[in-house]
């Protein structure tokens, strides 16, 4: 009946078009979004309708209609491509994921529901068609709250194009092996033996959609540490030049000091008060007893103070000894960082705060840094305890919080975050 064969392709492309999109569901969608996703389902299923009403009326040889059939597949897998790519802003290898892993889901819920079938003994059309349904519905939402939800397909997946085709490519010769497989065990007349045919088709899928996500996950994993470690590096070589500077300038202050006493008494009073101001703005006042504790200091004293924002630091450097110099620098380089571009989002001159502790209790070496942030409670998103980063770029921001952790894990130390009202704190605590 016609309405069978209109249900069937609807069923098909529709399921096909909604994984795909569920999976593209993370990225950015174009105006009219609604409207052209639909326009574009509308015609794909009607051009593979039209196809398959094609075929069946040339009644070529089964060999023949098998190979056109397989490739209507292949077409509804260009057409819901170029969908991704006309509804989504995206570039061609993330449509190429999109399009390949829905294609993937629905195939595995189409073969799960044939194989209920076949053991079945065959269910009625209606009954089929409700659990197909079912069956699709189901596996979605599972694959979306555990798979989809959790993984962008923007996430970096343009180094591994040697994945997505050979997902591609797996894809398509499961599909034909199926439809081939099945053909000729239906000529044999032993339908039964489908049921292992359908389970390594879903197998075949599951393996690509397990590679597909996975790589984004570990290509994902990788990049962040690659970026992690070129922030160590660079760090590094800053601490380096930054400490070299910091003595040349305190150098330069004790004898510009001496300078000064020697022309007490032969300028005019104002003049040389504004000398004294300008020689001792830049000398180093942060004395913690950590040498790389007061670099860091006094850099960021100098954009505290070049943004209105008042520092305020009782720190006992001496506690930080079991750390290198090298990660006390990138800890609290990080930590002020943070806090300095939160201050300067404040229009409230009085709010532009930091107070910076180091204390000990007992055998606890105890870093609290407290500021005011703009934007109220809302502003601040947490994941796993950890603020994220608020700017558009979050692929190449937001590793400072990273930074961060890894310092404090490597030490054994452990980390907390509240937030009350505008308030922001940040407490590390090490055993020393």
């Amino acid at each position: 009946m016609i309405i069978d064969k209109i249900w069937g392709t609807i069923s098909y492309v529709g399921a096909v078009y909604l994984a795909a999109f569920l999976v593209a569901s993370g990225m950015s969608k174009r105006r009219c979004f609604v409207s052209l996703a639909i326009l574009l389902g509308v015609v794909a299923a009607a051009i593979s309708f039209g196809y398959e009403e094609l075929i069946r009326y040339l009644n070529l040889d089964r060999l023949v209609t098998l190979a056109l059939r397989t490739s209507n597949c292949f077409l509804i897998f260009i057409m819901v491509l170029v969908s991704v790519r006309i509804c989504f802003i995206c570039h061609r290898w993330e449509a190429l994921f999109c399009a390949t892993a829905g294609y993937c889901m629905e195939h595995i819920s189409q073969r799960l529901v044939a194989i209920i079938n076949l053991l079945s003994d065959g269910l009625d059309k209606y009954v089929e068609g409700t659990l197909l349904i079912v069956v699709t519905s189901v596996f979605y939402i599972v694959m979306y709250i555990f798979v989809i939800r959790k993984t962008s397909p923007a996430q970096r997946i343009a180094d591994g194009k040697v994945q997505i085709i050979v997902s591609i490519v797996t894809l398509l010769v499961a599909i034909f092996v199926n439809s081939f497989a099945s053909v000729l065990i239906s000529s044999a007349g032993e339908e039964k033996l489908s049921v292992f045919v359908h389970i390594f088709s879903m197998l075949s899928c599951m393996l690509i959609l397990f590679v597909e996500f996975y790589q984004i996950k570990y290509r994902g994993a990788v990049m962040e540490q690659n970026i992690l470690e070129q922030i160590i590096h660079q760090e590094r070589e800053s601490y380096e030049r930054e400490r070299s500077a910091v003595d040349v300038i305190n150098i330069k202050c004790h004898d510009l000091k001496h300078q000064l006493s020697a022309l007490k008494g032969k300028i005019d009073g104002n003049e040389y008060k504004e000398l004294k101001d300008a020689v001792y703005a830049y000398d180093s006042v942060f004395k913690t007893g950590n040498e790389a504790l007061d670099t860091v200091l006094y850099m960021k004293g100098m954009d505290c103070e070049a943004n209105n924002i008042s520092l305020t630091c009782l720190a006992d450097g001496k506690l930080l000894k079991f750390m290198a110099d090298s990660d006390v620098y990138s800890l609290f380089g990080n930590i002020l960082d943070n806090a300095i571009e939160a201050c300067r989002q404040i229009a409230d001159i009085g709010k532009r705060i930091i107070l910076f502790n180091i204390y000990k209790t007992g055998n606890i070496a105890n870093i609290d840094i407290i500021n005011y942030f703009g934007g109220g409670v809302d502003s601040i998103s947490l994941k796993d305890g950890l603020p994220q980063t608020t700017k558009a770029d979050k692929n190449y921001h937001g590793f400072g919080m990273s930074s961060i952790k890894r310092i404090v894990d490597k030490y054994e130390g452990s980390l907390c975050v509240k937030v009350n009202r505008d308030e922001f704190t940040l407490g590390i605590s090490f055993f020393v």
